[in-house]
């Protein structure tokens, strides 16, 4: 595999947009390359693993339940469970392998080793986090203001019904008088 070629799916993550090619290319040196076949789990919700998993190739899904043929799809160039190549955490979903899928593990233990040789890129795992995390929180904020806003328009339990006009009132009792007489 040439460098270009094995760099490639490193330069379409967000995480590591912005790294020098030779801390890309160390990174991905010091990677996994693995195959997952077909009904293969990537990931179980719950577990504790202690790698990231950046897919290249193949049909991947986020699922509720192992045998369910639908979910999310997981698009080649995405990194799944990223956050356990820096910090031990857990699992939130169920990833399997669709098809045959081609990928690199990024181990917390490779990635450490390099981050006590090169400052920088810790460094650089925290300044993406922490964008990350802003973002996120701007998004918070937004979905906030629109659920307070809608709940503005919603009336209190315990507030009077709205007042009907008698015409209403009696377009409303003329209505089941007719629909009396038809049973």
């Amino acid at each position: 595999m040439t460098t270009d070629s094995l760099l490639t799916p490193f330069t379409r993550v967000a995480m590591f947009d912005g790294l020098s090619g030779d801390r890309l290319e160390r990174i991905a040196k010091s990677a996994e390359r693995i195959v997952f076949q077909a009904g293969d789990v990537i990931q179980s919700e719950g577990d504790i693993p202690d790698a990231a998993i950046l897919v290249v190739s193949g049909k991947v899904l986020i699922v509720d339940d192992r045998a369910d043929e639908t979910g999310d799809p997981v698009v080649a160039g995405s990194l799944v469970g990223e956050l356990a190549m820096l910090i031990e955490t857990r699992a939130v979903s169920t990833v399997v392998a669709r098809s045959s899928v081609r990928a690199f593990r990024i181990t917390r233990r490779n990635l450490r080793m390099l981050m006590e040789t090169d400052a920088s890129l810790a460094d650089h795992f925290v300044a993406k986090i922490s964008q990350r995390l802003s973002e996120m929180a701007v998004e918070m904020r937004r979905v906030d203001n629109a659920l307070a806003a809608s709940l503005e328009k919603i009336p209190p339990q315990n507030a009077p019904a709205p007042a009907v006009s008698t015409q209403a009132t009696q377009g409303r009792k003329a209505s089941q008088i007719h629909l009396t007489h038809l049973h």
